[in-house]
């Protein structure tokens, strides 16, 4: 499984850009908000065994701090 922040790259960043998924089909990401308000766009790319490609979009918010 592929993954790549399409927009926001400067208020999001990834820790890994492909991992292996487990014997359930999960792969696991973390995802980090910088301080820059907004949105990003991550995208999660994976390939079957026949080669057929999903592909699936999170949208991360980032807000103003709270405390």
């Amino acid at each position: 499984m592929n993954a790549a922040i399409e927009t926001g790259e400067k208020r999001v960043t990834l820790d890994r850009e492909s991992a292996t998924t487990d014997e359930n089909g999960q792969a696991a990401f973390t995802i980090t908000a910088g301080r820059k308000k907004g949105n990003a766009k991550v995208a999660f790319t994976v390939e079957d065994g026949e080669g057929k490609v999903s592909k699936t979009f999170v949208i991360v918010q980032i807000r103003k701090k709270l405390f």
